[in-house]
């Protein structure tokens, strides 16, 4: 009786193991225009580490996730998160802010959505380039922008707004478009 309780309790911890280890991050990495590098990380959304405010007309819906509005989960809790941007330019790597962005959908979930992953990138300035994405899923879309020059990433735009999603849309130009595919990593 012990050695089955043993080998239970072995079968238990395995598995265990087994399901954190399938709770990985995923790296996505791709190389933009002027040979820039974006990679992003995304990772399963760990309810128990967030702060989580419920919407009054509906406890089922998340308002504001560590106080912000989340962008990419329209109507429900996210199942994973972009836990961080990279940025490789001129072999210097400059972080970008990604909070309040989930549900991105960067491994091409959404085969018959192709807009829905794309990316922009181009020179502003010499010394200033800009990204500009369109990430989620269908009602669950967000529009972001992101200024860099040298040293600084700066957010200018995060929305999941209709009109600035087919705002970015219409700004991402076709020939710079690119659909993410992970890097195999």
């Amino acid at each position: 009786m012990r050695n089955i309780n043993k080998q239970l309790i072995i079968c238990l911890f395995l598995l265990t193991i087994g399901s954190i280890c399938n709770a990985e991050e995923k790296r996505y990495e791709q190389k933009l225009n002027n040979g820039v590098i974006a990679i992003f990380i995304t990772k399963p959304f760990e309810r128990e580490k967030h702060k989580i405010e419920w919407c009054k007309e509906n406890k089922k819906i998340p308002c504001k996730i560590d106080g912000k509005v989340p962008h990419g989960n329209l109507f429900y809790v996210p199942t994973t998160e972009v836990s961080s941007l990279t940025i490789v330019i001129h072999n210097k790597q400059i972080k970008c802010d990604t909070s309040a962005m989930y549900d991105a959908y960067l491994d091409g979930f959404l085969k018959y959505h192709k807009k829905s992953n794309s990316l922009s990138s181009g020179y502003i300035t010499p010394d200033q380039y800009r990204i500009r994405a369109v990430l989620g899923a269908e009602a669950g879309s967000y529009a972001v922008e992101y200024k860099l020059n040298n040293t600084r990433c700066v957010r200018t735009l995060l929305s999941s707004s209709e009109e600035d999603v087919f705002s970015m849309f219409d700004k991402l130009d076709d020939e710079n478009r690119i659909t993410s595919q992970p890097s195999g990593r």
